[in-house]
Parts: C-alpha cells; sequence; structure tokens
C-alpha cells in the first residue's frame, strides 16, 4: 500500500474484492481465503489527496473521489 493512513475501505461481495483508497494511491484485491491477492500489480498513485472509494455497478465498477490540492 502506499504511503500514509488509509482513507477508505470497501468490500464487493458479488466479486470477492476489496478496495482501499489512501492518500495517494488505490489499491484492489482479490479475497482467496487467508488472504488477500492484489489485482492491481502495483497501487494506482494520484496526485489528488484519496477521500472515499466505493464499487458500483453490482461491483463492476470502482468509483474513487479525490480532493484536489491545488499544489501541482
Amino acid at each position: 500500500m502506499g504511503k500514509g493512513a488509509i482513507e477508505g475501505i470497501v468490500y464487493d461481495a458479488n466479486y470477492d474484492r476489496v478496495a482501499s483508497i489512501s492518500e495517494n494511491s488505490t489499491q484492489l484485491w482479490r479475497v482467496k481465503w487467508p488472504e488477500l491477492v492484489p489485482i492491481l500489480p502495483s497501487p494506482f498513485v494520484s496526485e489528488g489527496y484519496g477521500k472515499c472509494i466505493q464499487f458500483h455497478d453490482q461491483g463492476a465498477s470502482v468509483v474513487m473521489y479525490y480532493l484536489d490540492t491545488h499544489e501541482w
């Protein structure tokens, strides 16, 4: 996972996945009990400040919410 505290974590029961968002990165995992297997080879990194993450479309889509820091 990236640097900073996790701002949001969500579970999708349709596809048995977990997604998390932190200050600067997002990661997706597949649940293979007792482990979480990363879906992405490395976390998705953003210049925004990650605040919230949700699954939509019965788990087919992931929506990430960021704050704009205006420091780019």
